[in-house]
């Protein structure tokens, strides 16, 4: 049975080996008879000399003929890089969500024997188009993305966004005994830092609504967000029984949204769409 600790101290590495470029060591992680299939094998030719087992040069299978494929990946990216971005457990395997050469998205799944070896793996990529990749790299690479709140009391912020269904994540102390002056919280794996009295401004108006007859989206002083979900309609019918203000309803919007926004306390407002 893979458990959640085995699947992490596997990815970091199986990561590690790879950053290190010592193809020996990844190959520490595999069987001798492993199969592997990437559709990067036929594209960077990998399967010369392999055993493509009829897969188009897809798959290749034992140590040497993959060997020779990763040898030649490392020479076509002197400076490949992994960065894993998440783990998941299956039955009796691992997938790895990384981000792979000139920054593509991959997901890897590994399938281990008795022996805790990769028996076989499969990879898959966002795009096999490296050219593209190379000139649309990124080369400042973000791994979160996080808005700060100037909130004027952290209990309630916290409370408020509870009222919207996300949950408090943590909150930091400045004096053991003292008040908590710092927090998040989270919905999915986003998150939003609240910070009492800093860290930008806040403010917000009189105004009955932010968009639309009689509204005014740049009255309130704080921040604007955007928040996608997958039902608008649900999240209002949740704001209307909890009681959180919303300054504009679920509407059609031109530009290929469903859309709706809700009034922090402090001025703050979170826009909240659906795609159509």
């Amino acid at each position: 049975m893979i458990t959640p600790h085995m699947a992490q101290h596997f990815a970091r590495e199986w990561a590690a080996a790879w950053n290190t470029r010592d193809l020996d060591r990844v190959l520490a992680h595999y069987a001798d008879d492993f199969e592997m299939a990437s559709p990067f094998i036929a594209a960077l030719g990998g399967d010369a000399g392999g055993d493509s087992g009829g897969d188009s040069g897809g798959v290749l299978r034992g140590k040497a003929a993959v060997a020779a494929y990763w040898r030649r990946a490392m020479e076509r990216f002197p400076d490949l890089h992994f960065r894993v971005l998440d783990v998941c457990i299956g039955a009796g395997s691992v997938c790895i969500r990384y981000r792979s050469v000139l920054d593509i998205t991959a997901m890897e799944v590994f399938w281990f024997n008795a022996a805790g070896k990769v028996a076989r793996a499969a990879a898959h990529y966002a795009t096999l188009d490296t050219e593209e990749a190379g000139t649309n790299r990124s080369w400042m690479y973000v791994t979160h993305l996080t808005p700060i709140l100037n909130v004027t009391n952290l209990a309630a912020s916290v409370e408020w966004f509870e009222h919207l269904g996300w949950r408090k994540c943590w909150e930091w102390r400045p004096e053991p005994a003292g008040p908590a002056s710092f927090g998040a919280v989270g919905s999915g794996q986003c998150e939003i830092f609240l910070c009492v009295d800093g860290q930008g401004g806040r403010g917000r108006s009189e105004l009955a609504r932010t968009s639309g007859p009689g509204g005014d989206d740049s009255a309130d002083r704080g921040v604007w967000i955007s928040v996608w979900v997958e039902k608008v309609d649900e999240v209002h019918a949740r704001c209307i029984e909890r009681g959180v203000e919303v300054t504009w309803p679920p509407t059609d919007e031109p530009w290929g949204v469903r859309e709706m926004h809700v009034r922090h306390p402090d001025g703050h407002v979170l826009r909240i769409s659906e795609r159509k």
